[in-house]
């Protein structure tokens, strides 16, 4: 079993040793692979030494693929797919058929995925940008899925833009 020990993400609120699995939206990928966001780069090192259990779905990785083609973000097709490669050898990559519905009903279906894949594998960490993710944060905590987001949290290790000045 693929796993992340809850040191690297004190965040999760786990008991010490506890393995915890990671599920990072598509906003938290394109941070980290293309607008090379500094604070999500403290998840740089753990994707490529894969020091943390990343899940994917082929769902996700698709709408990462397909996010990455718009033309705002000018990314050479050689450049997409060596996002889609990198990501692709750093997560563990679940079956559809393996994913259970959560219960908490996202009013974004591509967001949908995210909520599932962190609720099949829980207890886990979902972190992203997205609000219709992060207002289950609550509820989904209760269940044993933190959802978070990496751009501002304390445990991180790393201050706001507003406050690193």
């Amino acid at each position: 079993m693929c796993a992340v020990n809850a040191k690297h993400l004190p965040f999760a609120r786990c008991a010490p040793g506890q393995d915890v699995p990671v599920v990072l939206d598509t906003n938290i990928l394109l941070d980290l692979y293309v607008f090379q966001d500094p604070r999500a780069h403290l998840l740089r090192p753990h994707v490529e030494t894969r020091s943390m259990c990343f899940l994917a779905s082929d769902q996700t990785v698709a709408e990462l693929a397909n996010v990455l083609t718009r033309e705002k973000f000018s990314l050479s097709i050689q450049r997409q797919n060596d996002i889609l490669s990198s990501w692709r050898s750093a997560s563990q990559l679940l079956p559809q058929e393996a994913i259970q519905s959560s219960p908490w009903r996202c009013k974004d279906r591509d967001d949908q995925v995210f909520l599932d894949l962190a609720w099949t594998r829980r207890p886990a960490v979902l972190l992203s940008k997205d609000l219709h993710v992060l207002r289950f944060a609550k509820r989904a905590l209760r269940d044993g899925v933190q959802i978070s987001t990496a751009m501002h949290e304390d445990a991180l290790g790393v201050p706001d833009a507003d406050t690193s000045r």
